[in-house]
């Protein structure tokens, strides 16, 4: 939906809100010639300052929450899950959004309206086919944390991400035909680096991480602050883990491992033992082994499970992932 069309779907459905509470106002978007703010909305004779973001992406929900409480800006917005809008309203932003969620301070009345229906039209706008299943993620993230793969042959690229050749051939057309690569002089290059993140921490979280044959133990957590834990083992520290070995800005309350391989020696020595709601989760790591030696999974995955959750303490230390490793300098 263009940028136009989607403020005056959202207005439409402030008006429809306001008169269902019996609240009828004049409602009016005003375009400001400014940096300082995207535009603003005058309702009766109250004006809001807004900040307009076509998607809302888990990934950017911390800094947009910076940006919008530290110049007093309301939020409007595609379509905002249940997570989005209750980790705004809890910080005190204002938002709507084309379903019709809202939540709106006047004078007189407070709206907070949750769980709107979202508009089938957003979902096919946003499909991107194979780019974004299961073994699109597997390719994008090998691309994303080695871009000299760009420059390499489907073989190697079969070898590194463990995905078929034939299904590389599909998602490498997909992410040509969807502009997200770009073959500039015959060299490929992604169109916009920061932006594929973004798009791929939220498909691994809703279409990949949860395939991943994740399982829950509980143990005494007291060894668990030694790196060296898992050296020598097929596996490698991730989420909160892997975070609070690169800064120690964190305490994990989840002691995430990707495995590549049989880690029933650690299983054993450690103790530990079945729990669903139990403090260590394993999982199964969805790219080759070969050339990893690391003890902590790359930052690209580290951030995308810090975000996943929507807890704000991982939201910070997420951004702080994000700006010491995944920004390009």
């Amino acid at each position: 939906m263009e940028e136009k069309n989607l403020i005056q779907a959202i207005l439409e459905k402030i008006r429809v809100s306001l008169a269902l509470a019996g609240k009828s106002a004049n409602v009016k978007f005003f375009s400001i010639n400014t940096k300082s703010c995207d535009g603003a909305v005058s309702i009766g004779n109250v004006k809001k300052s807004i900040e307009l973001k076509k998607t809302l992406t888990q990934t950017r929900l911390l800094s947009v929450i910076r940006q919008c409480k530290d110049q007093g800006r309301m939020l409007f917005t595609e379509y905002l899950a249940e997570a989005a809008a209750k980790e705004l309203a809890k910080c005190g932003i204002e938002f709507a959004d084309s379903a019709g969620n809202l939540f709106l301070k006047l004078p007189e009345h407070t709206f907070f309206i949750m769980n709107c229906k979202k508009a089938d039209n957003i979902d096919r706008e946003r499909n991107l086919g194979r780019v974004f299943a299961p073994a699109g993620l597997k390719l994008i993230f090998i691309l994303l944390t080695a871009p000299e793969m760009l420059k390499t042959n489907y073989r190697i690229l079969q070898k590194k991400s463990g995905v078929s050749l034939g299904s590389i051939g599909y998602i490498m057309a997909d992410l040509k035909e969807h502009g997200l690569l770009l073959e500039l002089d015959g060299k490929l290059r992604f169109a916009d680096k920061e932006k594929l993140m973004e798009r791929w921490c939220l498909a691994y979280r809703e279409k990949l991480r949860w395939k991943l044959n994740i399982q829950r133990y509980s143990a005494n957590l007291d060894n668990f602050k030694d790196i060296q834990l898992l050296a020598g083992l097929p596996a490698a520290w991730g989420g909160e883990a892997a975070a609070y070995f690169l800064n120690g800005h964190i305490h994990p309350e989840i002691w995430s491992i990707y495995r590549w391989g049989n880690i029933n020696k650690l299983i054993a020595r450690a103790k530990f033992r079945p729990d669903p709601n139990g403090k260590i989760e394993i999982l199964d790591a969805f790219w080759p082994e070969e050339g990893n030696t690391l003890t902590t999974v790359h930052p690209l995955l580290i951030y995308a499970d810090l975000i996943a959750g929507g807890d704000s303490r991982n939201l910070e230390i997420a951004m702080k992932i994000h700006q010491q490793y995944l920004i390009e300098r």
